[in-house]
């Protein structure tokens, strides 16, 4: 797989399964990014912990992207059952606003999790918060750009996928 930028930083996975695309990598008709590689996360990981486990491991971090967890509902909450909310461990932040609709304004509350639970703890959370009529949970990517030596990005990426956090690795490219 490969993980594609244009100058402008916006990411978009190549299918390299085309044989097209593997000999215009392999041929240099697509520019590599040299000495960076793009690792995808398992969805249990923190920031602080892939710092930690880098930091360790001596892996350079250029740029790390591990959203928090969210549910969302239509409607405003009363105070009893923000507290109520609020009172739950995993609940990092709960945010009541409006969002636009056509016409009208809607009033929405969005619970953020943080990073401090796992799939399962998030799944049974949403369970208990079913009588508010949560909507299911919105999942972020987490990945980060490592540092590497130019020329050993399959090194790297190589040592990255035998972590036990690691989802999957891939190639930056640069797409006009």
């Amino acid at each position: 797989m490969l993980f594609g930028f244009s100058w402008s930083a916006f990411g978009q996975v190549i299918d390299t399964t085309s044989l097209n695309a593997l000999e215009k990598l392999q041929s240099g008709d697509i520019p590599i990014l040299e000495g960076e590689v793009y690792v995808e996360f398992t969805d249990t990981v923190t920031p602080g912990f892939i710092r930690a486990q880098f930091d360790a491991l001596e892996i350079e971090i250029s740029l790390l992207q591990v959203s928090p967890f969210s549910f969302f509902r239509y409607g405003s909450l009363s105070v009893e059952q923000e507290q109520e909310i609020q009172a739950f461990s995993f609940i990092d932040s709960l945010v009541q606003g409006t969002k636009p609709e056509g016409n009208f304004t809607i009033p929405i509350t969005t619970a953020y999790l943080g990073h401090r639970f796992t799939q399962s703890q998030a799944d049974s959370l949403y369970a208990l918060m079913e009588p508010y009529r949560f909507e299911e949970p919105v999942y972020f990517p987490k990945g980060a750009n490592v540092r590497c030596v130019p020329g050993k990005e399959e090194d790297m990426m190589t040592q990255l996928e035998r972590l036990p956090f690691v989802k999957s690795t891939a190639l930056i490219v640069f797409i006009e």
